[in-house]
């Protein structure tokens, strides 16, 4: 199976990050996506495993007969420094009047933290935030970069005649 299981699609991301400074390491940025596709065979199957690749499915629609879908999504992070708050979240309306044109939807907040003084830095070309360069290293007799984070995750997969199941997890963790 390929990794698509569209026959094809038209997406979009736009950002716009009405606040940037460096010198005071303080970003807003502000995210749409919108995705139109057409599922291969005509048949969709949405599924997700719990933040984990290796993991099992956790949620799973089974295969239903759909036409198309419509995505769009909203993304918000802002970072004043060493603390990066954000959140993405999406709604997939599907083309499958048999199954009554189910709407699902799901999405993060995460929190990080990283108090050894670090600050995430951000590609405006790419509208995201880049991993972390130790302030001082390891190797070099220092701490190295430490990251406090927390995740919170939900999945909605029931919708009419299509119930995937829902599924929400909080995650804490340090790296």
């Amino acid at each position: 199976q390929s990794f698509s299981t569209y026959a094809h699609q038209v997406d979009g991301r736009i950002a716009w990050v009405p606040m940037e400074s460096e010198a005071k390491g303080r970003v807003l940025h502000l995210g749409l996506n919108l995705r139109f596709g057409k599922p291969d065979d005509n048949k969709l199957q949405l599924r997700s495993r719990p933040e984990v690749f290796e993991a099992p499915y956790f949620v799973d629609t089974g295969s239903f007969a759909a036409n198309s879908t419509k995505l769009a999504g909203i993304e918000a992070y802002y970072r004043p420094g060493p603390l990066l708050v954000g959140t993405e979240y999406y709604f997939l309306k599907a083309d499958a009047p048999a199954s009554g044109n189910p709407l699902v939807n799901g999405g993060n907040v995460v929190m990080s933290w990283l108090p050894t003084g670090e600050t995430r830095v951000y590609n405006t070309r790419g509208g995201y935030f880049n991993q972390i360069s130790p302030l001082r290293p390891v190797f070099q007799g220092g701490p190295g970069a430490w990251e406090i984070v927390t995740n919170f995750s939900y999945i909605n997969l029931d919708s009419g005649a299509v119930q995937g199941g829902k599924f929400w997890r909080f995650t804490p963790m340090v790296n």
